[in-house]
């Protein structure tokens, strides 16, 4: 049976990630829409909804309850992956900051052994969430984006296994993006390069006598005219 819930570009994103597995735990599920869908759809026989705060866990359970699925879906009050099932092999973590997934993704290392697949969407910090990926034995395998609400987003697919990138724009912004040309990342660092070029030129207003721009945005201005370059922008 095909669910009829409605998600936004974010969550459909996620959910699209996910792939046929027996146990799926969804971290910081939030209204546990993912997971039910995911179980609605098939691609999950049991899954685990996961939060810290005991409203948003409540809310999932309403939402699962209705959807009539409260024998396949379990509620997890847990911080992280602490509480998180042996049986759990395909792991959802989003809806949070990057360094606060590297926190759980780190804190909670030795319970991903048995993890055969781990989906994650930072909203922030995104080179520090794949160098913690690839610092914990995975390997990328796949990476999407989209816009929701004017916001931009990205989803990591990873799996056991050992690689390291080459170039820091890879851990920026995702080497699955940078390689197919992604459109969505073309329009974000464009829409990023001009707030820079404005900066720079309320900055140059500001100080006639220096040209150069702060350390920090002129970082930000190579990294990203790098990327842009390396996708033929």
């Amino acid at each position: 049976m095909r669910t009829d819930i409605k998600l936004g570009n974010r969550m459909e994103m996620i959910a699209e990630m996910i792939s046929d597995c027996r146990v799926l735990a969804d971290v910081g599920c939030d209204h546990a829409y993912i997971t039910i869908k995911a179980v609605k759809d098939g691609k999950a026989e049991t899954a685990y909804a996961m939060d810290i705060n005991e409203g948003p866990l409540a809310r999932a359970a309403a939402n699962i309850d209705a959807a009539g699925l409260s024998d396949r879906i379990h509620t997890v009050l847990s911080d992280g992956l602490d509480k998180i099932p042996e049986s759990a092999d395909e792991i959802i973590i989003s809806g949070m900051g990057g360094m606060l997934i590297t926190r759980i993704l780190e804190e909670g290392k030795e319970k991903l052994a048995k993890c055969r697949r781990l989906i994650v969407s930072p909203q922030s910090d995104r080179a520090a969430v794949r160098k913690k990926i690839h610092e914990l034995g995975f390997l990328i395998t796949d990476e999407k984006d989209c816009f929701d609400e004017g916001k931009y987003y990205q989803c990591i697919c990873a799996e056991h296994g050992r690689e390291k990138y080459e170039w820091d724009m890879f851990y920026e912004y995702g080497v699955f993006l940078l390689e197919s040309r992604s459109e969505n990342l073309i329009s974000h660092l464009m829409n990023k390069k001009k707030k820079i070029t404005e900066a720079e030129q309320s900055y140059r207003m500001a100080k006639e006598d220096e040209t150069a721009l702060p350390a920090e945005l002129l970082s930000q201005k190579n990294s990203i005219e790098a990327a842009l370059k390396f996708m033929g922008q």
